[in-house]
């Protein structure tokens, strides 16, 4: 297996302004003595590469990261057939020194090529993935220069880095304009290939400009999303009109002009008809539309002055209303909450997590949640349970999630707040990470062996002690409208 060090020799020679670093070799891993815990060893290890995958490890250093976790398979493997203790403990410090150097190597990374690190994630926000090849291809130049990171081509990254910043800034843009001006484009091609060009020219000339227009736009002002939108819209109206009008005159090719005549006098009288303006074919075009209008007209201001009668009377009935409504709602929110309540208790078994009412808020109060004695990493055997901590959050729209940590009183007062906070903090993060909740909806607090639920005394009542609570509350539901 090959491995790489030198994170410290590249970020020594980047300070000096050097443009690359000499051949690296890795060097002999730490072999410990002794394990006394080879399974949580290894566990522990999961959990940090699986946290070096957040962190993007992957991406920014992907050939260490591949190293590191292909270094905690073969030692699960070692583990499995009950290999030596020593090849055990080999395997676990080969892989921490990978799993460091893949750090480093990712702050080097990201200290060389922040405007193309940047780029990519703007490209990704915006769809870009969707547009297939051209993605694909910047995402392989991307790689390929994290890699020549991490094998000291530290000339071939300051040459092409502006080119993949460039390629995902592209990238970004025509993702944007792919979401918002898709369909107008794809309906001016529809109508051009019925005849746009030859049977509607003017109106094709105006599809095209307004497409035009929301593209320039958009290559000058790709964040301003609403006066895109706007844009878009007016380019999406005018191609559909486009196309409308090319139909409409293929329709008319061959008819006579007498027959062309009547069918919009026909469409005239249709309308003069519903709204109780008379016959009025006996006049121009010209003059019939003109009466419409002031047909219309009178009808928009008559009906204005319903709407106003409407809304004066609505309002009247909203302030009769009002206090009738917040019951209703009360109601209906204590209805939704006790059905959640009743659901979340089937979810879980007593003797795993204890489901409470406190006010308007739920508590889920995590009892076989287990931490390493003295950490605060998340074991896999408990993400069954934080799935269903995170079914029971999902019950609620929008909520808001506190994480609470507690302890037991063995140690320091000062120790246990900082590990109670600690523990909460990575059921916090582990949360958001599979977005269970957003980051503003979520936080954790520790409060160490302050709120003891029995007596330190015994083990039974420390086990009681030492817990996560989750504390969900509910969003409101939409105001009432004032009187």
């Amino acid at each position: 297996m090959k491995a790489f060090s030198g994170g410290f020799c590249c970020v020594a020679l980047l300070a000096a302004g050097l443009a690359g670093c000499a051949g690296i070799t890795a060097p002999v891993p730490v072999v410990e003595s002794r394990i006394t815990n080879p399974v949580g060893e290894v566990e522990n290890l999961a959990a940090d590469v699986e946290k070096g995958r957040i962190e993007r490890l992957d991406v920014l250093s992907p050939i260490l990261f591949a190293e590191a976790s292909q270094s905690l398979y073969q030692t699960r493997l070692r583990l499995q057939q009950e290999a030596p203790l020593a090849e055990v403990a080999q395997g676990l410090a080969q892989g921490r020194a990978q799993l460091r150097q893949a750090e480093e190597n990712a702050r080097i990374v990201r200290s060389m090529m922040p405007e193309a690190i940047q780029a990519r994630e703007q490209a990704r926000k915006a769809g870009a993935e969707s547009l297939g090849a051209p993605y694909q291809k910047a995402e392989r130049d991307f790689l390929e220069l994290t890699r020549a990171v991490e094998t000291s081509n530290l000339n071939k990254v300051q040459r092409r880095k502006a080119e993949v910043t460039r390629a995902f800034d592209e990238l970004e843009l025509a993702a944007i304009k792919d979401r918002y001006l898709k369909e107008s484009t794809d309906l001016i091609a529809t109508a051009e290939k019925e005849g746009a060009a030859r049977l509607a020219p003017v109106s094709y000339q105006e599809a095209q400009r307004q497409l035009a227009a929301a593209d320039g736009f958009i290559t000058a002002n790709r964040y301003q999303d609403e006066e895109i939108q706007s844009k878009a819209a007016a380019a999406e109206f005018y191609a559909n009109r486009l196309l409308q009008i090319t139909r409409q005159a293929q329709a008319y090719r061959g008819r006579a002009p007498e027959e062309i005549a009547l069918g919009m006098e026909r469409m005239l009288f249709r309308i003069s008809d519903e709204m109780g303006a008379g016959d009025l074919r006996n006049r121009s075009f010209e003059s019939q539309s003109e009466n419409l209008a002031v047909v219309a007209a009178q009808a928009r201001q008559r009906n204005l002055y319903l709407e106003k009668t409407v809304k004066e009377q609505s309002t009247t009935l909203a302030t009769l209303s009002h206090q009738e409504r917040s019951i209703r709602e009360q109601w209906q929110r204590e209805k939704r909450f006790n059905e959640a309540f009743a659901e979340i208790q089937n979810l879980f078994h007593p003797a795993e997590a204890e489901v409470s009412k406190q006010g308007a808020n739920l508590v889920l109060r995590l009892k076989t949640i287990q931490f390493p004695v003295g950490k605060s990493f998340l074991l896999p055997e408990n993400f069954e349970l934080l799935s269903r901590v995170q079914k029971s959050i999902g019950l609620f729209d929008n909520p808001i999630v506190t994480i609470e940590g507690h302890t037991d009183s063995t140690g320091t007062a000062q120790a246990n707040e900082k590990l109670s906070m600690e523990r909460a903090a990575a059921v916090e993060e582990y949360l958001i990470a599979n977005r269970t909740v957003p980051p503003d909806h979520i936080s954790s607090k520790g409060y160490g062996s302050s709120r003891p639920l029995a007596a330190n005394e015994t083990a039974q009542g420390r086990a009681i002690n030492r817990r996560i609570d989750v504390i969900i509350k509910p969003a409101p539901l939409s105001a009432s409208p004032q009187g």
